[in-house]
């Protein structure tokens, strides 16, 4: 996908989804960010899940979403999220991916669900 233009991988358990997703983050080449989402039941959580696999606790007095943005607007960087299931009913996730991806039009998305 282009970056900026999402691309999610829906079906059932079991199906091959993450194995699909770990092939192509094989072959992108770049920077991955995997993130295992099974079991994560809200934008909130998973935005913190996201912060950990960047590498960074969250800070002091900033918004953690705002702090994911940025981070991910650092360089290039393919997102995974693995496993969405969960979160996926939140209603506040797409806003979070759509803010994410605004931060950082580098940003390549990938989520399995």
């Amino acid at each position: 996908s282009a970056p900026g233009a999402p691309l999610g991988l829906v079906g059932p358990g079991g199906i091959g989804k993450s194995t699909v997703a770990r092939a192509l983050a094989l072959r992108t080449g770049g920077h991955v960010v995997w993130v295992a989402c099974q079991g994560l039941a809200d934008a909130s959580v998973v935005t913190g899940a996201v912060l950990q696999a960047l590498g960074q606790a969250p800070a002091a007095g900033v918004d953690p979403a705002a702090q994911a943005g940025a981070a991910l607007a650092a360089g290039p960087v393919l997102l995974v999220l693995d496993a969405l299931e969960d979160a996926a009913a939140d209603p506040a996730l797409p806003a979070r991916l759509q803010a994410w991806q605004r931060a950082a039009p580098a940003l390549r998305l990938l989520w399995a669900a």
